[in-house]
């Protein structure tokens, strides 16, 4: 993993959430939320290459890395907490949004509830309809938030993945501190999770601003559901990040971080990405790892 840029500090806010900030603060800022079982250090990459052209603030959510004194309560508490923070650390009071598997559900629910603190969201990673069959896939997530806490399943998870040894410590201590509690409540609210609910995004004109992607090897409820995406906000954006997986970007960090820039410097896809994406809706299928939630995958090659 890339380590932070030399402008980072540890700061936390009346919202309770701690973030690691990288860059000037008099520019745009970014802010980047992380997935179920890690916490902001997956983004040390982005954060190392845009932190010369944005104020980068990557956030530990509620009951995550060193916000985890912090009880997860529910997305919309966690927006409400990110909105505030941006308020009060972005420049104009205003951020660009990015998030993956959780973070990109609380990134939807920031741009649907307080869209004007928001000035584009990326959301990567997601179902957009509720699951099918919701009492099975409850009994498989109280499961997992037990096995979670394993430590020596924590450290297999990771190495499988192919971290490298300080990620894999990262991620032994965030997965093995979440509380079993708290991470039934998230896959609840995610096997729940409906995009129609949250009403208009924002409006046509925030709606315009926002991109949900996906790597194109996905689970099937996180690729069908990029047609609902456009259905109910056709002004948005769609795409697929060919041949990657669910954390792409720790798997192509590159793409990833060019697909950052792009979007929200200029409103444009990034060439690597293909438009569009799946053509249907599917009720079944999970759509984050069941062990150890959105962890990271090792770079291509």
């Amino acid at each position: 993993m890339s380590s932070m840029t030399s402008k980072t500090q540890l700061a936390s806010t009346t919202a309770g959430l701690f973030v690691e900030a990288a860059g000037d603060p008099q520019r745009p800022a970014l802010v980047f939320l992380h997935g179920l079982g890690v916490s902001r250090w997956m983004w040390a990459e982005q954060l190392a290459s845009l932190a010369s052209d944005y104020y980068c603030l990557a956030v530990d959510l509620p009951g995550s890395g060193d916000s985890h004194g912090s009880p997860w309560v529910s997305f919309e508490d966690s927006a409400a907490r990110v909105a505030e923070l941006i308020a009060a650390r972005a420049e104009g009071g205003r951020a660009h949004v990015v998030g993956l598997s959780l973070g990109a559900y609380v990134a939807l629910s920031v741009l649907a509830r307080h869209p004007e603190v928001v000035r584009s969201t990326v959301a990567s990673g997601l179902s957009t309809r509720p699951f099918a069959h919701r009492w099975w896939w409850s009994m498989v997530s109280s499961l997992v938030s037990v096995l979670m806490r394993s430590r020596v399943l924590a450290r297999a998870s990771a190495k499988a993945m192919g971290l490298p040894p300080d990620a894999v410590e990262l991620y032994v201590r965030d997965a093995t501190r979440l509380r079993p509690a708290e991470v039934r409540r998230i896959y609840s609210e995610v096997f729940a999770f409906d995009l129609g609910a949250l009403g208009e995004l924002g409006g046509a004109e925030a709606r315009s601003r926002l991109l949900v992607v996906a790597g194109s090897r996905e689970a099937p409820k996180v690729l069908d559901g990029l047609a609902y995406v456009r259905a109910r906000a056709p002004e948005a954006r769609t795409a697929l990040a060919p041949e990657l997986h669910h954390t792409w970007s720790a798997e192509d960090p590159e793409l990833f971080t060019a697909m950052v820039r792009a979007w929200c410097g200029r409103g444009q896809l990034v060439a690597g990405l293909e438009p569009g994406g799946a053509a249907a809706d599917s009720s079944g299928g999970p759509q984050v790892a069941p062990a150890g939630g959105p962890g990271l995958r090792a770079r291509k090659g």
